[in-house]
């Protein structure tokens, strides 16, 4: 009796001793995954703010960048010259150097090119490596104006001012899936004007597909123009510029195109010109 009670209290310890085990074991492994999971958490917050600051030290490097391109604007406008350059200081002034140029991690360009003949786009990118998978960029641009020029060329100032927009013959064709019969003229007897962007409104549930002036496809849902694919009410379109000579007399614009049938809508057309003054029609209905 007392070697089977003996039996059974080993057993009943073998038993517990078992259980003891796996506990011990599930407790290290909950450990291990608790203690995994604090390391990625700590690595990864750790990591995000080493890259929150190098984004923030890039964006300062590409500031610099527009402000010398300002600096050597201030000194003479035909020094801005058209490409990719890089920057560097000689004799205590900002000049353009190379076509990069580098500040610990970081790399910047900066481009120029022309809006028009007194007007350039100045670019500024700083790129550098995040981590191993994923490099980064920072992109910033102003604009240039040769505000000493001495020409006696006239200058096309406010040309939104010189625009004449007739809608009163406008039509639906096309299926009522076109708006025609809206034309366009530049007033002004002694300067061309420029279209550069087209915003249109309406009120129905249609999306634009292509616009068309003086039998020219200016901006379309392929292109050219942006953006590309169908676009809602009130999107500007960047369309192919149209330049309206002085007293161009009416121009057509041939139509808007849209994905369905436009009967009963309203519209109302902007046009934004080069010199970024806007004229716009007031609201107009189309049978």
């Amino acid at each position: 009796m007392r070697h089977e009670q003996l039996q059974s209290i080993q057993k009943a310890w073998l038993h517990t001793k078992g259980f003891l085990l796996i506990e011990v074991m599930l407790a290290i492994a909950v450990f291990l995954l608790f203690v995994s999971v604090l390391t990625t958490a700590y690595l990864t917050g750790q990591e995000s703010t080493v890259l929150a600051g190098n984004r923030a030290r890039a964006i300062l490097f590409a500031e610099e960048g527009l402000e010398a391109v300002r600096n050597i604007h201030d000194a003479g406008f035909s020094n801005l010259s058209n490409g990719t350059h890089g920057l560097a200081i000689s004799a205590n002034q900002w000049i353009f150097s190379g076509t990069q140029d580098t500040s610990d991690i970081f790399t910047r360009t900066i481009q120029i090119s022309d809006v028009d003949t007194k007007r350039k786009t100045a670019t500024s990118t700083v790129t550098w490596q995040q981590n191993q998978q994923r490099p980064g960029s920072v992109t910033l641009s102003t604009r240039l104006t040769n505000w000493k020029n001495t020409s006696n060329t006239p200058d096309c100032i406010n040309q939104a001012s010189k625009i004449f927009i007739n809608t009163s013959n406008s039509e639906l064709g096309g299926n009522n899936k076109e708006l025609r019969g809206v034309t366009v003229q530049n007033t002004d007897a002694s300067c061309d004007c420029t279209i550069d962007i087209v915003t249109a409104h309406w009120n129905i549930n249609r999306f634009i597909e292509e616009i068309k002036i003086d039998s020219t496809k200016v901006w379309s849902k392929n292109g050219p123009g942006t953006p590309t694919n169908k676009q809602p009410s009130d999107t500007e379109l960047n369309i192919q510029d149209v330049t309206l000579i002085k007293n161009s007399g009416d121009i057509d614009i041939d139509k808007f195109k849209f994905d369905g049938n436009m009967s009963g809508a309203m519209f109302t057309i902007m046009f934004t010109m080069k010199d970024g003054t806007t004229t716009s029609t007031a609201s107009f209905s189309s049978q």
